[in-house]
């Protein structure tokens, strides 16, 4: 693990890099929120962004929670684990901070869930085939920055603990 996160983290800074994860390097919303963060808060890992990878689509391509919030998740859980050394104070800064992202998301894209947010059955050849065909950039591109903003909102908070 590494020092302590030090210095606020720009909203949009974190979402342009979460875009720029999914965007250009291919990842999947889950990975590049996971990835952002970490880079955030100065961690690196060979198991990055790797341990996000299932997260994709729903949770395995099945629609369900967007990906982007289990790798936000993923990434508060990191930073708890660098505030505290214990684990009940470890989750006493998790827990909250991911219930409030849970609970935002789902505010601002009008669901938690993937098939809802980019409006197709990920378990059907079709729907991964729009997907690729422009919906993952013109619906999932936006949950990616929107679920960065309020992670980085969240990290500045635990930071500010």
């Amino acid at each position: 693990m590494t020092t302590k996160q030090t210095e606020q983290i720009d909203p949009d800074d974190l979402a342009q890099r979460a875009t720029y994860h999914f965007g250009e390097k291919g990842r999947s919303c889950s990975e590049a929120c996971l990835m952002a963060g970490a880079e955030a808060l100065g961690i690196e890992s060979p198991l990055l962004p790797e341990i996000a990878i299932a997260f994709a689509g729903g949770i395995g391509m099945q629609g369900d929670v967007c990906g982007a919030v289990p790798g936000c998740v993923m990434a508060l859980s990191l930073a708890a684990a660098q505030q505290a050394k214990e684990d009940p104070q470890r989750k006493a800064i998790a827990l909250p901070a991911a219930g409030r992202l849970y609970r935002r998301f789902a505010e601002q894209c009008g669901s938690l869930r993937c098939e809802q947010i980019c409006g197709l059955d990920l378990t059907t050849p079709e729907g991964v085939a729009q997907l690729a065909a422009g919906v993952r950039d013109e619906r999932c591109a936006p949950a990616v920055a929107k679920a960065a903003r309020l992670l980085a909102e969240e990290l500045n908070r635990i930071a500010a603990r």
